[in-house]
């Protein structure tokens, strides 16, 4: 699936996390887990979380338009790394 975003917030991302939204393809090509927010936007969107580079990394995302727009990207934290290792490791 095709990556979009806003290019002033990749680069705001890019400088103050060090996580850049081009990457963010590649943890959907690998195992990830996928829920929908359940805060109310304008919009439909989801939280994935995922390995990229060796971290794991949550990113807030949005389909559209056969495309999913990344929001925003972040790393996660110790919580939210085992959780991610126990449901990975439970799916074989």
């Amino acid at each position: 699936m095709r990556i979009i975003y806003d290019e002033d917030k990749r680069l705001k991302v890019l400088t103050e996390r060090q996580l850049d939204f081009d990457d963010a393809a590649e943890l959907f090509e690998a195992f990830h887990l996928t829920r929908r927010d359940g805060r109310d936007y304008d919009e439909e969107r989801f939280i994935s979380i995922g390995e990229l580079k060796d971290q794991v990394i949550l990113v807030v995302w949005t389909p559209r338009e056969g495309s999913r727009r990344i929001i925003t990207m972040w790393k996660a934290d110790y919580g939210e790394r085992e959780k991610f290792y126990e449901r990975r490791d439970r799916s074989g």
